[in-house]
């Protein structure tokens, strides 16, 4: 272990008492972060799909799961994929739902409503179309929050917009919520 990867474990170490759920008050996010975030129990698609992406980095498996837990929890109709490995995800989303619509698309302004988006890196005009055809019960996941300066900065406006009601920092992604619960705003670590 180098220098560097030493001092990143470190600066993550804050986040681990509330991926465990101590200090979250609310119940629906405790719920949220215990059974879905980080379930422990295997989902019967696991080994299957380890074994069909063996080349893939554990830090992306455990980003991929995530992602079967997600629509396995929300059952949504559509899941609009905005990232450029849309044919590895769409396996896992599929995994976790059967009958979803799966979009891979490129351009924003195709969008009017959406139950799940998946994106990477958009421009403010692109985020804010994005957010402005979010529903009650939408979940915009944005990836890599932390890769970059400008995808941090990127991050943090998505937060202070107040259509945003509560979000999930797990490092790897950011969770995003437009509901009616009070704004708040969670750091965790993906287990």
């Amino acid at each position: 272990m180098n220098y560097r990867e030493l001092i990143s474990y470190i600066k993550l170490l804050p986040r681990l008492p509330q991926s465990f759920g101590f200090g979250v008050q609310s119940p629906s996010a405790y719920y949220f972060i215990k059974y879905v975030i980080n379930e422990r129990y295997p989902y019967y698609s696991y080994d299957l799909l380890n074994n069909t992406f063996i080349d893939i980095p554990i830090k992306d498996i455990k980003l991929y799961r995530l992602f079967i837990r997600l629509a396995n929890y929300f059952q949504p109709h559509s899941w609009i994929d905005l990232t450029s490995h849309s044919d590895v995800t769409s396996q896992f989303v599929i995994a976790g739902k059967k009958q979803i619509n799966y979009y891979s698309l490129t351009d924003v302004s195709e969008i009017h409503s959406f139950d799940i988006a998946l994106i990477n890196e958009l421009d403010d005009f692109q985020i804010k179309k994005l957010i402005d055809s979010a529903k009650k019960d939408s979940l915009l996941i944005v990836e890599h929050i932390y890769s970059s300066k400008e995808k941090s900065s990127f991050w943090k406006r998505i937060i202070q917009d107040n259509r945003v009601s509560v979000t999930f920092d797990l490092y790897e992604c950011g969770l995003v919520f437009f509901d009616d619960r009070p704004k708040n705003h969670y750091k965790l670590l993906l287990r």
